[in-house]
């Protein structure tokens, strides 16, 4: 129906651009979506929806992938909505559940390809690149980060693709303690990059990449900086409806440590304190160890 089609495109982009003030305003609807997949493929799409917000109400992370499994059974979502798949493959791989992502992103890549959709493809080798970081596979991370920023660079030339790339290249930099490439591949963002961190956009590819700043100030010393760099990530978090975050941007424990470095303890402990009740609630075993 023309519709709902137009309700899911709307709440699919609140979720994949972390608009969460507009999920909190629909969070009734929303969890009353059915965990079973509706037949279809807009049925398939809602399930995705459904997996995100409990991603965002940090639901535990079996629940989360088992509703995000749901949703791209069959291919359904990727062959009728990457928007659809791109939310359940994000929620797979925050879980944790790096064995289904794998399997889900190997369809993607083969059905991108088929169709020569470079958007999609672009997707998927952004999804390749985090999860062979998180498993620590740097090499093949970088690998499809550059595919991805070639797709990005050459053919899309969408701000918020070049900023998830630059994101995780820079993030990729860090892992191996390369502190000069990372804070170079961030100053390739122009004015973002020196801008004061409230004049940033609040979408979560900005975010992200902004996450990644702070942690690029904290490794050169820039302390303060990087505090408020991380304190404008926080604030995109509408607290009173209990939403928080997803995991990919890691951000408390580097927050806490940098709070720690600039006389905050008391700040620091209370951050180090939720992130660890949250991460036990989550229970997915990198989360944990992190905070």
């Amino acid at each position: 129906e023309p519709q709902l089609a137009d309700e899911l495109r709307a709440e699919l982009y609140s979720l994949t651009m972390l608009d969460l003030d507009a999920v909190a305003k629909s969070l009734p609807e929303l969890l009353a979506l059915p965990d079973e997949p509706l037949p279809g493929p807009a049925g398939a799409t809602l399930t995705a929806i459904k997996a995100c917000v409990a991603l965002y109400l940090n639901e535990p992370a079996v629940r989360c992938a088992a509703l995000a499994r749901r949703a791209l059974d069959d291919g359904r979502v990727a062959s009728a909505s990457w928007n659809g798949s791109r939310i359940a493959l994000s929620v797979l791989i925050n879980a944790e559940d790096f064995d289904a992502a794998s399997e889900y992103l190997g369809q993607a890549l083969d059905a991108a390809r088929a169709r020569g959709d470079a958007s999609m493809l672009s997707g998927t080798y952004m999804f390749l690149a985090w999860r062979a970081q998180a498993l620590g596979a740097l090499a093949d991370a970088e690998a499809y980060s550059d595919q991805q920023m070639a797709m990005a660079m050459v053919r899309l030339g969408a701000p918020f693709r070049l900023a998830h790339g630059t994101s995780t290249r820079a993030s990729l930099s860090l892992d191996r303690g390369q502190v000069s490439d990372a804070a170079r591949m961030v100053a390739q963002t122009g004015q973002l990059a020196e801008a004061p961190p409230d004049t940033w956009p609040g979408n979560s590819a900005f975010m992200g990449l902004l996450c990644t700043r702070a942690r690029v100030r904290f490794a050169q010393g820039k302390m303060r900086d990087a505090v408020e760099d991380f304190g404008r990530v926080l604030r995109a978090e509408p607290r009173s409806e209990g939403l928080r975050l997803p995991p990919s941007l890691e951000c408390r424990p580097s927050a806490a440590a940098a709070l720690l470095t600039v006389g905050e303890t008391q700040r620091a402990r209370e951050l180090a304190h939720e992130e660890l009740e949250r991460a036990r609630t989550f229970a997915a075993p990198r989360l944990l160890g992190q905070a």
